[in-house]
């Protein structure tokens, strides 16, 4: 039994429901965007996520915490709130650029080279933060990046087969692998920015 309720931790818990959410994200993005005449804005769709984002944000500080309302907007622009426009700023690109990429990859191709973020995250870490990095970890980062590599020379070599679909024929899968390459920087950069 004891087993069992280590494998329930808080920590689990919150690493499956990231990894659900993302894989959902990325499925129902691309869903919406390949059914229909593409009906909405993608910079709206961004701009309205991050809304939702600070109005859930506020409602739990204002229910959770033992904050007041005027101690959350103080808080809202005080000096160390203020370093954190410049990740802001990097996610909402990067959350612009997976619209973009999704649009013209396939899901299992920008899944895969959408973790090129751990080779940013680690190189930005090891420029900026001046972080140590063992042999073990740069041959793992190694084996992703091959397996990467792999997949962008794949996708490269991708030919539109005979009784592709529209929207296939109209992917762009060199705007795509770029729109993931640059999410994938903008995303290292600002996890090591602050």
């Amino acid at each position: 039994m004891s087993g069992m309720s280590s494998l329930i931790s808080a920590k689990n818990v919150s690493l499956l429901a990231l990894v659900l959410q993302q894989a959902a994200l990325v499925l129902m993005i691309r869903y919406s965007r390949a059914v229909g005449d593409n009906a909405y804005i993608i910079s709206a769709a961004v701009v309205t996520a991050e809304v939702v984002k600070i109005v859930l944000n506020w409602s739990l500080e204002l229910t959770v915490g033992e904050k007041r309302t005027t101690s959350v907007f103080s808080d809202l622009f005080s000096t160390e709130s203020v370093k954190l426009v410049v990740p802001a700023l990097l996610y909402v690109i990067q959350n612009n650029l997976l619209f973009v990429a999704l649009g013209n990859l396939s899901v299992p191709i920008y899944q895969v080279t959408n973790q090129g973020k751990l080779l940013t995250t680690a190189l930005f870490s090891r420029i900026l933060l001046g972080r140590e990095i063992t042999y073990k970890q740069y041959f793992s980062l190694f084996v992703l990046a091959a397996g990467v590599a792999i997949v962008h020379l794949s996708s490269t070599e991708q030919k539109i087969p005979q009784g592709a679909t529209e929207e296939q024929s109209q992917q762009n899968h060199l705007l795509g692998l770029a729109a993931v390459f640059f999410s994938c920087c903008t995303s290292g950069f600002a996890g090591v920015y602050f």
